[in-house]
């Protein structure tokens, strides 16, 4: 409840994570329109097309890191439609409407098909 005001009036968030797996907060950053700099990792590349729904520099070189996250951090107002494909995109592609639909035809699909989980 609280996380989603502080995402909306933030000009940045940073997503840089190790092991390389997608997390909520890049999610919630998305959704609620905040203009995402993530390290470039492959699970990265499932949600974030550079320079469209967000920026991407190498993981570990800090020095970019911190330029473009500067950059940015200098006129927000420029990198504003990053953030705004980044929401277009989580209502595109993850919100209710969209995900509950795609899940349920799954699952209906998987039991008709009678697979099963092992063990």
């Amino acid at each position: 409840e609280q996380l989603a005001p502080l995402l909306c009036l933030s000009d940045l968030h940073l997503y840089l994570t190790a092991p390389f797996v997608l997390s909520w907060s890049l999610f919630d950053a998305l959704a609620c329109g905040c203009v995402v700099l993530a390290g470039d990792v492959e699970p990265v590349w499932e949600v974030i097309e550079p320079g469209r729904t967000g920026l991407v520099e190498p993981l570990f070189d800090t020095e970019r890191l911190a330029e473009t996250a500067l950059r940015v951090l200098a006129d927000p107002a420029a990198y504003r439609p990053l953030g705004q494909a980044g929401r277009q995109l989580m209502e595109e592609k993850y919100s209710l409407e969209v995900a509950v639909p795609g899940l349920k035809d799954y699952f209906e699909r998987m039991a008709a098909a009678g697979v099963r989980r092992s063990g």
